[in-house]
């Protein structure tokens, strides 16, 4: 949500070519933020393991990560200034935006820092089950920030107002994970020393999570880089801005199974491995149920909703909008697989997976580069998440008790559903966009198509099981918000 104020905003005081250079630089500091490498869960699911062992043990795992994430930190600021100074021979940036890129550059190597060095914070609130509290924490903070961002740009100090709010918003986090981590640290870790036993668990564990990361990461970022090297900014703003409501609709969508990997996590280490594996099923069904809701809202109301909101600057083209929908429902059925991997801890199986899924996508852009049409590159996204997330489910089934083939059955009843209403709701949304209605109505309009298709596909993509744990699961998620000084699990 905070994204798609940034949009209006930046295109409202900003432009067009300003806010592709903010989009770009985004995606440059998400990439050096691979430099995590795996460790933020890596000590998120080691420190789980020590939540019932040993307090010190406990309190030199914290420091030992302080300490790294202090270095990952310092890293990446500096590979960041290091784009500053060149970024501008690599991108297609305008030369009178260029020495804005260099300072807005360095600028993100020290909010990166910032960020690394917070993580810290974050690890004992992972280990002990409180995503809830990071999420309500994360958007105080995407509220302040906009709000700020805002003023800033109203106050006439330009595309320079991102950095202010990010370093205030910044400053909040240390604040707020602070007062409600403080109940987890257990003893007071900061006077305890860097423990390369523990540090050694932790890499073991992490050196599986590194190349996954990296090739996560890769994915992500690959359309905006790709657009802003191959084509130009105005490209790489239509892409960042037609995607924004889809990865909205995907942070949604793979909520449950993120939100499920802590709980089956503990379940899993106290030896419940039938009864985690029997619910990532469950759970892996409803993802991808809601994410064929996703993908039909998605094909209806995208680009009538680009039109309203973004001023209709924004170019966007139906069948790219048809891409993003079909990655969305395939996407949410593959995080849950990753998902369980992590839970099993056999990330080993799946190492190479997001990186050959950026080789088949690299491929495959290539491909549609020589159309001349920059949307062509959405089309790969589909293909390459499908191809990998096939591969990942054999090797998930082979060596693990997800017995992934009984999730065939609710795939092939939600692909058919979907299959039908995507053929009926692609040319009925292009039949309103279509007729002499305001920006505002044609999207009201097709949020009502969009809502009306849904409720068609909802007794055939749930099951009635699957509906009573929908419901169990969104309750447990509205009714979980951070309490202050809650008593520890450790």
């Amino acid at each position: 949500m905070y994204s798609l104020f940034v949009i209006r905003l930046s295109l409202d005081y900003l432009g067009k070519e300003e806010y592709g250079l903010l989009s770009l630089l985004a995606q440059i500091a998400a990439y050096i933020a691979v430099l995590d490498l795996g460790l933020t869960i890596a000590f998120g699911r080691i420190l789980i393991d020590y939540t019932n062992g040993s307090k010190e043990l406990y309190a030199k795992a914290l420091r030992t990560a302080s300490l790294v994430f202090n270095i990952l930190g310092l890293t990446g600021f500096l590979i960041a200034a290091v784009i500053a100074l060149v970024g501008t021979m690599a991108f297609a940036i305008p030369e009178r935006l260029g020495q804005t890129f260099t300072y807005l550059m360095l600028a993100q190597g020290v909010v990166i820092f910032a960020t690394f060095s917070l993580k810290a914070l974050s690890a004992p609130l992972i280990a002990n089950g409180k995503h809830h509290v990071l999420y309500w924490v994360a958007t105080a903070i995407f509220l302040v920030n906009g709000l700020l961002f805002w003023l800033c740009l109203r106050y006439g100090f330009g595309i320079y107002s991102i950095v202010i709010g990010q370093v205030v918003g910044l400053a909040l986090l240390a604040g707020l994970l602070w007062r409600f981590s403080v109940p987890y640290h257990v003893i007071d870790y900061t006077n305890t020393k860097f423990d390369r036993r523990v540090f050694k668990e932790v890499f073991s564990f992490a050196k599986d999570t590194m190349i996954w990361q990296i090739g996560g990461q890769t994915m992500a970022s690959l359309p905006i880089l790709l657009a802003s090297a191959w084509f130009a900014l105005n490209a790489t703003a239509d892409i960042a801005a037609g995607l924004k409501l889809v990865i909205l609709a995907i942070s949604v969508c793979t909520r449950f199974g993120d939100m499920s990997v802590t709980p089956l996590s503990i379940e899993y280490a106290r030896g419940n491995e039938a009864a985690a594996a029997r619910q990532m099923k469950r759970i892996a069904g409803i993802a991808g149920g809601v994410g064929v809701c996703a993908a039909l809202f998605t094909t209806c109301v995208n680009p009538s909703f680009l039109n309203w909101w973004m001023l209709g600057k924004i170019s966007w083209s139906w069948h790219a909008n048809l891409s993003a929908a079909i990655w969305i429902a395939i996407l949410t059925v593959t995080q849950c697989l990753y998902g369980y991997a992590i839970i099993s801890r056999q990330l080993k199986l799946i190492r190479w997976a997001l990186l050959a899924e950026c080789v088949v996508y690299l491929v495959l852009a290539a491909i549609g580069r020589k159309t001349g049409d920059p949307s062509a590159l959405l089309w790969a996204k589909p293909i390459a998440t499908l191809a990998i997330g096939i591969y990942v489910a054999l090797r998930i089934r082979k060596h693990t008790g997800f017995d992934t083939s009984l999730l065939l059955a609710a795939i092939y009843r939600q692909s058919f559903v979907m299959i039908l209403l995507l053929a009926a709701g692609v040319p009925l949304s292009r039949y309103l966009g279509d007729l002499n209605l305001s920006p505002f109505m044609t999207f009201l309009a097709n949020s009502l198509l969009a809502s009306g298709l849904i409720l068609i596909a909802l007794p055939f993509i749930f099951t009635k099981d699957m509906r009573d744990d929908f419901l169990r699961i969104v309750r447990n998620i509205i009714t979980k918000f951070p309490r202050i000084g809650s008593t520890p699990s450790v």
